[in-house]
């Protein structure tokens, strides 16, 4: 069992969510900040577009007592990247990129036969999504298009390819404080 790496990606054990999270793994789905929560039977995963918005969930998940490093390595959650993969070392996770572009990852020392996916999507829906992270030269290279749910719809401005990036942070987000 394993669970879907797109773009930036918090990934916490179920058990920890048990342990620390308040109200525990049915409240942090329900305190989701945006629509890509998923889970297997071990891990769960969120994932961001935004580096600033991974932070912003990171920062509200250390103010709730989890701890992000210890000695140079995750320990109550990890962030794993979908080009990169684990962006620290982390001994109960293992994480795999396809050469067709998406990844994934699972707890260490179980199988990886099948991967969850956030509510409607699938492989080939994340195969043919042109996602990006954007960065401060890709701003300057696209222009706005539309908002479409949670997305922002963008045009290259030289190519005309469209792209799709997550808007910034919704509403839905809790604080660490709301949460307590």
């Amino acid at each position: 069992m394993s669970v879907l790496v797109e773009a930036i990606n918090v990934i916490v054990r179920k058990e920890t969510l048990e342990q620390k999270y308040p109200g525990g793994l049915a409240a942090y789905e329900r305190d989701c900040p945006n629509r890509t929560f998923c889970a297997d039977d071990y891990l769960t995963r969120v994932g961001f577009m935004s580096p600033v918005d991974a932070e912003t969930f990171i920062d509200v998940l250390t103010a709730l007592g989890f701890v992000f490093f210890d000695g140079g390595k995750f320990v109550d959650f990890a962030v794993v990247d979908q080009t990169v993969g684990l962006t620290a070392p982390c001994d109960w996770l293992v994480a795999e990129k396809f050469s067709d572009g998406w990844a994934r990852c699972w707890l260490a020392g179980t199988d990886d036969v099948w991967t969850a996916f956030p509510e409607g999507r699938t492989p080939e829906s994340v195969r043919d999504a042109n996602l990006r992270l954007l960065t401060e030269e890709d701003s300057k290279n696209y222009e706005f298009v539309r908002y479409q749910g949670e997305l922002t719809v963008l045009r290259h401005k030289e190519t005309g390819r469209v792209s799709y990036t997550a808007r910034v942070w919704n509403n839905e987000g809790r604080s660490a404080e709301e949460i307590r």
